[in-house]
């Protein structure tokens, strides 16, 4: 099972990517929205490193799909 603070971080990373066109997502500054959030204060070091590498992943998806 996935506990319930993963499945959070995950839907973060997804609600600041959404509607989005893949442009928009490879300009998008995280750690701005992150800190807007306070997000990283709320997490353990270790999640603050996931919810990071979930949007590098995601932003190295769109610029692949980035004609």
């Amino acid at each position: 099972r996935v506990a319930h603070t993963v499945r959070g971080v995950v839907a973060v990373a997804l609600v600041v990517v959404y509607g989005r066109e893949a442009s928009g997502i490879e300009k998008l500054d995280i750690e701005d929205v992150f800190a807007q959030l306070d997000l990283l204060a709320r997490l353990s070091v270790t999640r603050g490193n996931v919810l990071r590498a979930m949007v590098a992943r995601i932003k190295k998806v769109a610029t692949q799909a980035s004609p």
